[in-house]
């Protein structure tokens, strides 16, 4: 990402500073706090990645783009003390919800993705 934006590895402070737009939901209109109730299961984080899963694909049929940011989760005691979240909860990402913004570089870099059986292993699914 920071090569397509042309910041390259040294430039310390423009890396950080492309990285602060997290905090700013990249200046999407709606940030969005995922949180989850800490009485819950390890289990339930993976519902919480499905919710957000069927909500960001929900969007996009809308014309609507996101941004998942796990970015926010670090700084989940500030997060906790503006919206008055009782300790009970945690912070476990957040999320940029508005309508894309074609002309921002950032918004159309491609992603390099390796092939699933680079990373999974598939049985009983041979030939």
């Amino acid at each position: 990402m920071y090569e397509a934006l042309g910041i390259s590895r040294e430039d310390k402070h423009a890396r950080m500073m492309q990285s602060a737009k997290n905090l700013s939901f990249f200046d999407a209109p709606v940030g969005l706090i995922v949180t989850l109730d800490r009485s819950l299961g390890k289990l339930q984080i993976l519902d919480c990645g499905i919710f957000v899963q069927t909500l960001m694909l929900l969007a996009q049929e809308r014309g609507l783009a996101t941004c998942p940011q796990a970015a926010w989760s670090m700084w989940s005691g500030t997060i906790r003390k503006v919206l008055d979240l009782p300790e009970t909860e945690m912070v476990l990402m957040g999320m940029a919800l508005g309508y894309p913004d074609t002309s921002e570089v950032a918004a159309d870099i491609p992603m390099p993705r390796i092939a699933p059986e680079e990373f999974a292993t598939f049985h009983g699914f041979e030939n």
